[in-house]
């Protein structure tokens, strides 16, 4: 994986190298185009070109440049040459921005058009290769990652407090924004199109339920013909693969295509948990013994957490409220010294209508007079705005127990996010991945047929995870087949509560918290509230792991202006 950056408008060469630096752990700077006055790209950790030859630059993983160059030749171009960028430029100068709707795999890329003196930002369908830009007066900057644009003396970090009121909310952060006020992100299928000045947001693909008249028989080979076709695509170059497992089923439904398709490949299997008990562990053994892989089980310490927090956080430039993203950084990590590309089922229930926040859903559909009530639950779930009706406050009650912590309210926020009631599975389904910069990340669930194939089928998505699994038969034997959702956990112990002390002990003072501004301390001292000798209850475990991964953010975006705070020299690298 490497990166791409650019300057439009006032700019210099050295401030594109400036910008490069933070993005070393992607590669260096390897490719620099000035296809205009005043427009400078850059393209870091490929392969090397020469100065000012060219019209674009790329991150790009495409699995079917072949096509594209023959959907070229056939349309007059069949002299497209260059790399994966030039031939995405190409295509495209050939058919608009909705060219870029025939390519699958992943990519960004910035294209000049010299004919229309224009320049097009583009990122890939399923969002793995995202943008960040902002415009500031004079010029407009774009980046991988925003810790080049911090390197930009013009541009002075402030926080977004909407857009970490949403993550305090919700614990996740919000799509198309970032923490630092005045920067966004592109999302999946968008492009950006600068102009004499001027920007413009556009989209060239948006996912859609596409009714389809089958049996059920003809969607479960439909959806087993187009797992199978894009698994294939993707494995082709590689003689060995990596697979991160778990105790669920779409990590070993991947591993069982890829054994199906390329029966002669190496197969390699990671997975992560709290010990040889843990389900995650005895899962994804079970899994690997009987496909007979090399496989390698990690083991979680919670003494990792003081390193790895302010490590994952700096890589990814955002912050999560679980453990699974930690578990899953970890892991990831591990694959990358063992193998060059990994398989994942990364948010393939969220896609597959399998989350728990779908049987919400279901069950207004079942019990229609419930709806506002679980309208209510899903909020509380989804954001923690505390239900209003008396119904409502009794299902809070018999989830939670009275043990919920609302979120804290953001000082100078606006009111708040909220969370529209999708009304169906069909609407609810999306996506949530984690894209790693340490090696090359595959996700079969999340490519453009499968999203065509699986949403539209008879019963929406009620129908689902069993559709998938009647596709998987012959695949997976049936323990596996038949496995519940599993969700990725670590022991919340004493231990684990002891070590997020002693982290805010020495990030969330009353002093620190006052002068960061962010939250009222006294929010703070509540949460950090716990018995002597015993551990944090679930919820406010996780309310205090998202204040402290804030303030671990705020230290290294917002004083050390994108340094990596509390990283090792090492583990910045």
């Amino acid at each position: 994986m490497g990166a791409i950056l650019g300057l439009v408008g006032e700019g210099s060469l050295a401030e594109l190298r400036d910008m490069a630096a933070p993005l070393a752990p992607r590669g260096r700077l390897t490719r620099v185009l000035t296809p205009a006055a005043g427009v400078l790209l850059g393209q870091c950790g490929h392969a090397a070109a020469p100065e000012g030859a060219g019209t674009a630059v790329g991150d790009c993983q495409l699995d079917n440049a072949d096509a594209l160059r023959e959907r070229l030749a056939a349309h007059g171009r069949p002299d497209v040459g260059g790399d994966d960028a030039d031939l995405l430029g190409a295509l495209i100068g050939a058919f608009g921005i909705e060219g870029l709707a025939h390519v699958r795999g992943y990519f960004s890329v910035a294209c000049w058009d010299e004919r229309e003196r224009s320049l097009t930002l583009a990122c890939d369908t399923a969002g793995f290769r995202l943008l960040r830009f902002v415009a500031m007066a004079g010029r407009f900057a774009f980046a991988s990652a925003y810790k080049a644009l911090l390197a930009l003396p013009d541009l002075n970090p402030q926080p977004d407090r909407d857009a970490i009121q949403y993550y305090l909310a919700a614990m996740h952060p919000p799509l198309g924004s970032t923490f630092l006020a005045g920067v966004s992100t592109m999302t999946g299928g968008e492009v950006i199109v600068l102009c004499e000045g001027h920007w413009e947001r556009r989209r060239y693909w948006t996912p859609a339920v596409l009714p389809v008249r089958r049996t059920r028989a003809g969607h479960v080979a439909a959806v087993r013909e187009a797992f199978l076709d894009v698994v294939r695509r993707k494995v082709r170059p590689y003689p060995r693969i990596g697979f991160t497992m778990s105790g669920g089923l779409d990590a070993p439904a991947i591993l069982a295509a890829v054994r199906q398709v390329k029966p002669e490949a190496q197969l390699v299997t990671f997975t992560i948990g709290s010990g040889g008990s843990d389900p995650e562990i005895v899962g994804a053994a079970r899994v690997a013994e009987h496909f007979g892989t090399e496989h390698h089980a990690l083991t979680f310490a919670p003494e990792s957490l003081p390193q790895d927090l302010p490590r994952m956080i700096w890589l990814m430039e955002d912050c999560h409220s679980r453990e699974e993203g930690l578990l899953q950084f970890q892991v990831m990590r591990g694959t990358g010294q063992q193998v060059p590309v990994v398989m994942a089922g990364h948010g393939a229930d969220a896609l597959l209508g399998g989350m728990p926040r779908h049987r919400l859903i279901r069950l207004a559909a079942t019990f229609p007079a419930l709806t506002g009530p679980l309208t209510e639950i899903y909020g509380l779930t989804q954001i923690g705005k505390p239900p209003e009706s008396w119904l409502g406050r009794l299902m809070a009650y018999a989830i939670y127990r009275g043990r919920e912590v609302p979120p804290p309210k953001v000082i100078g926020a606006g009111l708040g996010p909220t969370v529209p009631w999708p009304g169906t599975v069909d609407r609810a389904a999306g996506k949530e991945v984690l894209d790693m910069p340490t090696f090359r990340l595959l996700e079969p669930l999340h490519q453009v047929e499968q999203v065509h194939f699986q949403t539209p089928l008879r019963g929406g998505l009620r129908d689902q995870k069993a559709i998938l699994r009647a596709a998987l038969e012959g695949l997976l034997p049936p323990e596996i087949l038949l496995r519940p959702k599993a969700i990725q956990r670590v022991r919340h112990d004493q231990v684990l509560s002891d070590i997020l002390d002693h982290m805010a002990d020495e990030r969330l003072t009353p002093e620190a918290v006052r002068q960061r501004g962010l939250v009222d301390p006294a929010f703070v001292a509540a949460v950090r509230r716990r018995p002597p000798g015993a551990a944090y209850p679930n919820e406010q475990l996780y309310r205090l792991w998202s204040l402290v991964s804030l303030e671990t953010w705020a230290r290294q975006f917002l004083d050390g202006a994108g340094a990596p705070a509390g990283v090792s020299p090492e583990g910045a690298a």
